[in-house]
This record gives structure tokens, sequence and C-alpha cells, in this order.
């Protein structure tokens, strides 16, 4: 609930509001004016919302106790609280030093790091912090974030604050964490925190290792990976050590590491990116709506030994198993939220209503699920930390928001648990995808088929590999083991019709597609219907179909932009494309909320900007997709036909040339009206010539 006190109004007779700054989960900041003692402090005032909840409450009280214990000049000081009112409402504040300056997040970003910063920024995170943990106070929340740089006479003052989550530790003190949450932002959170353990002054020492590294280098180092080699062996080592993942390895001091450090790493120029990039427009749908990629990381435990820890929940476990069909998972899902509310409701429940929701999100794309499953995960863990299910599902969350360092992590909690789960090597095959590790994601898949064979999901998965590899026979051999398997499963004949459309064998993809749709006319069928009909010039037939899939699914982007694909070649039709376009822009954009690092969907947006002439909205979404997923064939080709409508067909024929070599289908290119002048240009033939990788 939003107050937004107005410029100028005095609080308690004493603190003139100047401006506001922000507002985040517990209330609102502002900059005010002590007119008292003259000079300026922070407001934070808790939202009125949140007065009734004694939680809250309870949160907003600590973090004031627990700021007000420590005077340092590397931490935030707290110095009153009070309350008033504004406009009818309660109002409960603290003031607090008021920091000029940016936060370290920000400061890494703006060139603000030098040769001669490096070293004392670190330092003073570092007594900063010693100076928390001395009180007895863990932070919980350490990052570059909630450290803000201030100016001062030599340069800047780093400032560690926000002890909203701050918790006091020891055996004179409270407990550390809340037993079955996990608290923290997860790109800085220590490995056993997150698996659910609680936290210790070990974690907040984890945290300053992955900052001291960025101070440092400018880059985030994720779990698992050694120190960047380009550091002196002193710092890699003092990286290393708080990076440890037994947590009584690290050490217990932050000034303690600092200590060996003599001199600052030398600090490398900027990076900046390549500058070219390319598009497409129609035949995107062929990747995700017609081919049905979606989430890609969704699976259901096979371990024996975990599906008997509830055989009540064995029914739910069926439905999930086919959950293909819409009514199934919507059973599952019903069956699964009550089992899982009752008293006494076990991991295995939890963890299944976890997997169901990520499913539903499949289907859905509805953000809201994907926390859902989180906290079914977090749930599952901290009832049975043994159960290898809800650290693969929490991997899978994590893959789909782009924290790839977090899902490798738990995907190593989860082999820890069980070496024998398929399902653990099916997450871990999407984590090496999304690495770029693509053989290694092929072998850890054939690993889950292996140990599972008759499991429909896995060939869905290796299929779904292959066909990004651009080995589309393999992935037709695969698609077409998982229908074998699952002979009802309408989305696997939707997978089937789409790896028949690039091979260019459209009347067998429209006749599978059609047999989907009979099968459940969902908007992806439909979609992929529309695709087959758009590649055979029928583009009146086309628009029907997509049509007919946004009645179906209006939330679809996808389904837009080929709508308005299809409106810009149809009779007719041309003066309503624009409109589908910005439609699709409007949704892609929330999943881009979700998974801002998602080089095909940056793509796409970059796309359908070119296709509304919008050259300086479209261009930097291609670049970051190129840079992002230089090698992908779909990312390339995306980019190409963007070039080719806003004119630039020097980029054009560059991406589409490579687009071809990664193994993009040349018949899409040749039948696509995108493209017609560009195919009409006489370097087009180094187009038609270019090899396959």
């Amino acid at each position: 609930m939003e107050l937004r006190l107005a410029d100028g109004h005095l609080i308690s007779g004493r603190y003139r509001i100047s401006r506001f700054i922000g507002a985040g989960g517990m209330g609102e900041v502002y900059e005010a004016e002590d007119v008292e003692l003259s000079g300026s402090v922070a407001l934070k005032i808790i939202r009125p919302d949140l007065l009734e909840d004694p939680h809250a409450l309870t949160r907003f009280r600590r973090e004031i106790q627990l700021a007000r214990q420590v005077t340092h000049p590397n931490v935030c000081r707290v110095f009153d609280v009070g309350r008033d009112a504004y406009a009818g409402r309660e109002l409960v504040y603290f003031t607090m030093e008021f920091l000029a300056g940016e936060t370290l997040q920000t400061w890494l970003k703006t060139s603000g790091r030098t040769a001669d910063s490096v070293l004392p920024v670190c330092r003073q995170i570092a007594e900063g912090l010693d100076a928390l943990h001395g009180k007895g106070i863990l932070h919980r929340d350490l990052k570059p974030g909630n450290v803000m740089m201030a100016p001062s006479p030599s340069g800047v003052r780093a400032i560690i604050g926000d002890f909203g989550l701050a918790r006091t530790f020891g055996p004179e003190h409270e407990t550390a964490t809340q037993t079955g949450w996990i608290a923290g932002t997860p790109a800085y959170m220590a490995p056993e925190v997150l698996a659910g353990s609680a936290a210790t002054p070990a974690a907040d020492m984890w945290a300053f290792g992955l900052i001291v590294h960025e101070v440092a280098t400018g880059k985030r180092v994720s779990a698992g990976q050694p120190p960047d080699a380009s550091l002196p062996p002193a710092w890699g080592t003092g990286i290393q050590r708080c990076l440890a993942l037994d947590p009584a390895l690290r050490p217990k001091s932050a000034s303690s590491v600092i200590a060996a450090f003599s001199t600052s790493p030398a600090v490398p120029k900027p990076y900046r990116a390549r500058s070219s990039a390319l598009r497409l427009a129609l035949v995107l749908c062929i990747a995700a709506a017609a081919v049905g990629l979606g989430v890609k990381y969704l699976w259901t435990p096979h371990n024996e030994a975990e599906k008997s820890l509830d055989v009540g929940s064995d029914k739910a476990g069926e439905l999930l198993a086919k959950a293909y069909k819409t009514e199934n998972l919507a059973s599952a899902i019903a069956m699964l939220e009550h089992s899982a509310t009752a008293p006494g409701a076990s991991a295995y429940e939890h963890a299944e209503l976890g997997v169901a929701y990520l499913y539903r999100y499949d289907d859905k794309l509805d953000p809201q699920d994907l926390e859902r499953s989180h906290l079914q995960n977090q749930r599952a863990i901290a009832l049975d930390p043994g159960l290898a299910s809800p650290y693969a599902t929490e991997a899978s969350y994590n893959l789909e928001r782009g924290h790839n360092d977090l899902a490798q992590v738990l995907i190593e909690k989860a082999l820890s648990v069980d070496k024998n789960e398929p399902g653990v090597f099916a997450a871990q095959s999407d984590l090496f995808l999304a690495q770029g590790r693509r053989s290694d994601a092929e072998a850890s898949i054939e690993r889950a088929i292996d140990l599972a064979p008759n499991e429909w999901r896995w060939h869905e998965k290796l299929g779904s590999l292959y066909r990004l590899m651009g080995q589309f026979e393999k992935a037709g051999q695969e698609f077409e083991t998982a229908v074998r398997l699952s002979p009802d499963n309408p989305k696997e004949l939707g997978r089937l019709a789409g790896i028949y459309l690039q091979q260019s064998r459209y009347e067998d993809a429209r006749k599978t597609f059609e047999k989907a749709i009979v099968e459940d006319p969902q908007y992806r069928f439909y979609s992929g219907l529309g695709a087959t009909l758009m590649l055979e010039g029928k583009y009146a037939d086309a628009a029907r179909a997509f049509r007919e899939a946004l009645n179906r699914n209006s939330q679809s982007y996808i389904a837009w932009a080929n709508l308005g694909s299809s409106y810009s070649w149809a009779p007719g039709e041309k003066s309503n494309a624009a409109d589908a376009y910005k439609q699709a822009i409007q949704r892609a954009q929330a999943e881009l909320a979700v998974r801002p690092k998602d080089a095909i969907l940056l793509a796409r947006i970059g796309d359908y900007y070119a296709a509304i002439s919008e050259l300086r909205k479209a261009i930097p979404l291609i670049r970051q997709a190129l840079a992002l997923q230089p090698d992908s064939p779909e990312v390339t080709y995306t980019a190409a036909e963007a070039y080719e409508i806003l004119h630039r067909r020097d980029d054009a024929l560059h991406w589409m040339q490579e687009a071809v070599r990664l193994g993009y289908p040349i018949d899409y290119i040749r039948r696509s009206p995108e493209l017609t002048a560009l195919r009409s240009d006489p370097r087009y033939r180094l187009v038609e010539s270019a090899k396959k990788r």
C-alpha cells in the first residue's frame, strides 16, 4: 500500500520531507531535513497495511534494534524511532544516516572501480561485516545492492545497510533462521542455506567472498567455480577460502582475508559487446509454439524409495505422469493442494505440488506458478533434507529465473542425496544446456534415459536438445519414441509435427498438428498449424488458425506475433498487423521480467519491434540476444530477419549465413515472405552455400 508523502510535509514536527527515494517490501524511504539539528536524514516508514501484521512489526523492530547496536563508519547508523499520522493513517518510522552516492551494484557498473579503489573498498566492507559479527549479528542479505558507496575525502566509503533480514546468533541468542523458510537473495546465498540449514557467520562470509571477487574482477563467480585466473595468488586463495562448500572451512573474520592482500588486482577496461545482430517474424513459433519447448526443466521423481514416502499421493502422481492432459493436471493440483495443507503433510506431497505448479507454468505461463513451486520446494526441503526431488525441482525454478549458479549448487546437493534419480540428471542436462555445454547436456539426459528408459519425458527432452543442435532426424526419432510411450499425449504429437515442419515436410506437419488438435484443441497446436499454413503460402487460413490459438490463450505472445505476421500478408489485413505485434510485445515483456537472460525471448521482442519499425528499441535487444547466445540458429536467424526488415542488408546477410551454418533450415529462408527482397540480392548465394558446422 503506497503512501508517497508530499514534499515539504513535516513529520513529528521535526523531519521535513525533501524527496521520495524508493520503496521496498517493508515500506518507503525518503530524504528528510532534521529541522532541529539541521542536516539530512533518511526516513523509513513501515507500510500501513503491515502495522496489523505482528510478524512484519517484529521484523521492523528487529531491524532497528540490531542496527542501533553497531556504531561503525562502515555500517549505516540508525538514529531515532517515532510515530505520527498522515492522511488519516498511522505512521511508524525510523531515521538513519542519509548516504549520498550509489549502491555498490551501481558503482561496479558505472566504472567507479579503479585499481586504487578495489583494496580499500574490500577492506571497508570487511571491517563493517566484522563489526556486525562482533555484536553477534548476522546480516543474511549481504550483496552489492545493500552496500552504499558514499563520497568521502579519501574517495568513497563503503557502508553496509538494510538489516531487514538480520538475526542474532550464538548460544545466548535466538535461532538464526526460521524453520521452513529460506531468506535472502539467492545469488549470494551460501549452499548450506539454500539446502535449508540455519545461517551462521560462515554464510555471510560466503557472500563476502562473492562480493570481493566482484569488486576485484567486475564479474561474479558461480558456486563451484575457481576464482578468476587473472587475480593475484593471495586474492584467489582468500576468495576460495570464503567460498569453501564446507562452512567450517571458511575464514572466521572478513578482515583476516583482506589482511593477506598487499596490492589491488589490475582493473581491465570495461567490456563492450559486439554491435552486429538479426530477425524472424513467423517461424519463431516453430521453435516454441509448434515444437512446444516451453519450460525445459520439468520432471517427476522415479526413485521408488521416494515414491513410497506417501502412498496417499500415488493417485496425484499418476495424474502428473499424464499432465499433458489439462484435466489431469488440474485434478492433480487440486488433490495435492488439499493434502499439502492438511496437518502432517509429507515432504513428498510438497515436492509433488512444486512439480505440478511448474507443469502449469509451462502451460499457462503465469509467473505466480513459478513462485508457488518455489515455496513448495522450500517446504519440502525443510521437512526432509534427504529427499532428492525438491532440490532438482528448485534447480529447475532457478534455471527458469536465470540463476544458473544456484541451480548448480542444488543439483550437486540432489546428487549427493541420490546418484540414481533420473530426474536429477534431467535437471543437470538443462543446467549444462544453459551453460552452453551441449555434449554434457546430451550425456546427462542419456543417463536419465538409461535409468528410466520408458519415461517419455526424457526422450522428449533429448529430442528437444537434438532439435536445438540442428539434428532434426535424431530429434524426430526421440519424439516418435515419446509418442509411442504416451500415445494419447497431444503435446508430443505437437513436437513431432514441429520437427516435420523443420524438415520441410509440410503435409506431414499439417496432418500431425490436426491430429493433436483432435486430442486436445489447445493454442499451441493451432499456432503450429498456422505456422505450417504460412510456409505453404496460405496466409488467410494461417490467420484463422492463429485467431483460434488466441481464443484459447490470449496471453500467448507467440500467437499474437504470428497473427501479426499473417496479417502482414493476408489480403485486406495488413492494417491490423501493428496492433497484433504490440500485443505480442506487451506479453513477451512480462515473460522477460521472469527470464531476463533468455536470448531467444530477447531476440523475439527485438524482432517484434522491428516489425513495427521501432529501430531504437529493436537493435539493443537483438544485440543483447546475440551476445548471450551467438551459437543459436534461432537467435541468429531472428536477428537476420530483423535487420532485413530494418533495411540493414549487410547485417542481415551476415547473420543469415551464420544461421544456416548453425543448422537453420534453408527451406524456411526460401519460403519466408519477409525475405523476398533479400533473396534477390546477388550476395544471397553465400547464404545458400553456407555449410552447417
